[in-house]
């Protein structure tokens, strides 16, 4: 596995992107260690639907479940394709997860995707607020 992960690490550094998903598919044991670098690289480099489309690979996936990680780069998968439907679907399967990271994720994509009022009830719902929470909802 650990030569697998650091091809993978590797092919993603160099913006090959094929070939790390070429090598994700032919390692033994998909992990979500695995999952998350890719889906990541995919959001980062402005590839958000193959980000989204690896996130549902995932889910069908029984090797691993979707963890803060994954759920933050699919949601600003999500902001960069407007796709709110998905983004409120992760709200829903987080809603007791939440950290600051995806609290700040969801905000912001309910902010950039014009729900203001969903980002008003996220940040609503957040007990202790950090500089971060607050950050996503001021700067919207």
């Amino acid at each position: 596995m650990d030569n697998y992960a650091s091809l993978l690490g590797m092919l993603i550094k160099i913006g090959d992107y094929d070939a790390a998903r070429g090598i994700f598919y032919a390692m033994p044991n998909q992990n979500i260690a695995a999952w998350n670098p890719l889906t990541s690289a995919y959001e980062q480099c402005g590839k958000p639907n193959e980000a989204l489309k690896l996130f549902h690979e995932l889910q069908l996936s029984k090797t691993a479940k979707p963890d803060g990680v994954t759920l933050v780069s699919t949601l600003s998968a999500c902001v960069q394709l407007g796709a709110m439907d998905l983004g409120g679907w992760i709200n829903v399967y987080i809603k007791k997860k939440l950290n600051c990271h995806l609290t700040t994720s969801l905000i912001d994509m309910y902010c950039k995707c014009g729900n203001l009022q969903k980002a008003l009830v996220v940040f609503h719902s957040v007990d202790r607020k950090d500089v971060f929470v607050w950050s996503a909802m001021i700067a919207e």
